[in-house]
């Protein structure tokens, strides 16, 4: 039986030291990385200081 992904772990990572602020499980679909990303920065947009954000891309792309 072949084995397959079901759900994805997508995290929020401070910059300068790299911890883990936030961690946002979703089942996999073609939008899970945008729905959880936002999820997790809109508790911290609030704040009186700019944040800075970066992103990994395609990392659930299948491989040849």
């Amino acid at each position: 039986m072949e084995a397959r992904l079901a759900f994805l772990d997508h995290t929020l990572m401070e910059n300068r030291s790299g911890l883990f602020v936030d961690a946002c499980p979703t089942k996999v679909c073609g939008h899970a990385g945008r729905m959880a990303a936002l999820a997790m920065i809109e508790p911290r947009a609030d704040r009186p200081q700019s944040i800075t954000l970066g992103a990994d891309r395609a990392m659930t792309r299948p491989t040849s």
